[in-house]
């Protein structure tokens, strides 16, 4: 049996967006044009693609460099979540 999509209501839908904007703007202060990796550091380098080929490794893979948010992003999420009336998670 498929699992069915769940809603987020609104009062926990506003919770990622708020979190986002206070955690963001104090400990992690970004710009325009900075991205924040999976490790919490903030870099303005962009985002080089990642080729994967059937000779890749797990070590070949920088798993921080992998996954990362624009502030662009991270400011749209935010911005949706606290205008939302909630929302699907499937």
């Amino acid at each position: 049996m498929a699992a069915m999509p769940s809603p987020y209501p609104v009062r926990l839908a506003l919770r990622p967006g708020v979190q986002i904007g206070n955690t963001c703007a104090s400990r992690f202060p970004m710009t325009s044009g900075d991205r924040m990796r999976a490790d919490l550091s903030v870099t303005s380098v962009p985002k080089a693609p990642q080729v994967f080929n059937p000779d890749t490794q797990a070590s070949d893979i920088d798993v921080t460099e992998l996954y990362s948010a624009t502030y662009e992003w991270l400011v749209t999420f935010k911005d949706f979540c606290k205008r939302c009336d909630g929302f699907m998670v499937s």
